[in-house]
């Protein structure tokens, strides 16, 4: 019975879980919430609501299981936590995307602390590349397109500080 934390909290969040999929994501915090479009919420809600239902529910099989071994709990609860997290993730694609350019200036900021840059001097540098392939379609065309430019060429550049 010294487990019965497993069964309390599996059963929390696996009702958590349920909330979400139906379309009710104010179990979520608010900071995440609000970040979600209207549009967006039914499918949200599915993707954070079933990673989250998933680690519930293998919480709840860790509490069954641990009558028999305590070992096991651990080859039932750890793989259901790493999908359900990917599940949550998955969920937090979009907002993710629509915050990309505040992502990325803080991480530059903050990883500033650990490793201080020299800002000064940078350097830059481009190139092209492109997908070959076999069949065409809209705006992929069969065969190497290196020798001239065209519209099927992707430009990547990137600066980066000493």
């Amino acid at each position: 019975m010294e487990n019965i934390m497993l069964l309390i909290l599996g059963v929390v969040i696996s009702v958590m879980g349920i909330v979400n999929i139906k379309g009710n994501i104010s179990t979520i915090h608010s900071y995440n919430r609000r970040r979600v479009k209207e549009e967006d919420i039914p499918k949200y809600g599915k993707a954070v609501g079933t990673g989250t239902l998933i680690i519930g529910i293998s919480l709840v099989l860790g509490f069954i299981v641990s009558f028999w071994s305590e070992i096991i709990i651990d080859y039932i609860i750890l793989p259901a936590v790493i999908v359900g997290l990917g599940f949550i993730l998955y969920g937090q694609f979009s907002v993710i995307a629509e915050e990309s350019d505040f992502i990325q200036s803080e991480l530059y900021k903050n990883s500033n602390f650990l490793y201080p840059r020299n800002n000064r001097i940078l350097y830059y540098d481009c190139t092209n590349y492109y997908f070959e392939i076999e069949e065409e379609s809209d705006s992929k065309r069969y065969g190497k397109s290196k020798g001239k430019p065209s519209e099927s060429n992707c430009n990547y550049g990137i600066i980066y500080g000493c």
